[in-house]
């Protein structure tokens, strides 16, 4: 998982057409929402899945690279996933038991991400939400309904969003594609386990990142020394490969780059003074 930087005020051109268009549709699926519960008729929510379902494709095409939100893993390759709700609509597991969703929050671009069917389905993350804050049941008990800011004050979400966290802050990558809460974060160790990032099959992915990475850094210390390019050039294409935005895995192949060249500045640095002396 990586921070992801958002906005679609940013947005130009034909992204911010498509975006103002999308915005449009889901103004309309938010009010119809708005009317049928204001009628009270007890009638389930008649769900525009058409609408978060159009903007995952979009992010996933021009804002996670393709990405699963949560784990990093390629979704298109291997199953088209879902709209994730970070908030779920619909209603809300906790220890306690069911509680209500945040249904005024199902077309709001804030709260849907792309997710793989591993992250978000099965034994994943589905209706869970933790938090260590007080559930806001209603956007009447909000000052500012549109505040995502007044509402995580309150909440305090446990889970990791994407747009809002710096995942690096909370999680750690280490051997084998083991992950863990970083300094103990209990939003790291959260985030984990709601959506098992560490699950058998993404470890072992995760470790073949890792070990392409050790390869490429010795190939760029060869290469370099061969005169095929600068050492800064190779390694930054290693990283670019393997840390890049684009990259699958990158927050565990950042790490793992960033380990390999701590080790070898620390030996390196006590080879020369042992040199010296």
């Amino acid at each position: 998982m990586r921070r992801v930087h958002f906005d679609p005020g940013t947005l130009e051109g034909s992204r911010a057409a498509w975006f103002s268009r999308w915005q449009g549709r889901a103004r309309q699926a938010a009010d119809a929402l708005r009317d049928a519960t204001a009628r009270g008729d007890g009638e389930p929510p008649n769900w525009r899945q058409s609408v978060w379902a159009g903007l995952k494709a979009w992010l996933l095409e021009h804002v996670f690279h393709g990405k699963c939100a949560y784990c990093e893993g390629r979704m298109l390759a291997q199953s088209y996933g879902a709209a994730e709700h970070y908030r779920p609509k619909s209603r809300v597991m906790t220890p306690a038991g069911r509680e209500p969703g945040y249904a005024w929050l199902a077309y709001d671009w804030r709260n849907i991400v792309p997710a793989c069917d591993q992250c978000n389905s099965g034994e994943g993350k589905q209706d869970q939400f933790p938090i260590a804050g007080r559930r806001v049941l209603a956007p009447a008990e909000l000052a500012d309904p549109d505040d995502m800011a007044e509402l995580d004050a309150v909440e305090q979400p446990l889970l990791l969003h994407p747009y809002s966290d710096d995942p690096e802050q909370h999680l750690l990558f280490g051997l084998a594609g083991a992950v863990g809460p970083r300094d103990g974060s209990t939003k790291g160790r959260q985030t984990i386990a709601v959506c098992r990032l560490d699950r058998a099959a993404l470890m072992d992915d995760r470790a073949r990142i890792q070990e392409q990475v050790r390869t490429d850094v010795a190939l760029a210390f060869l290469r370099a020394g061969n005169g095929d390019a600068t050492l800064e050039a190779a390694l930054e294409r290693v990283h670019e490969k393997h840390a890049g935005a684009q990259a699958e895995y990158s927050a565990a192949g950042r790490q793992a780059l960033l380990d390999v060249l701590d080790v070898l500045v620390d030996s390196g640095a006590r080879f020369r003074d042992a040199v010296r002396r």
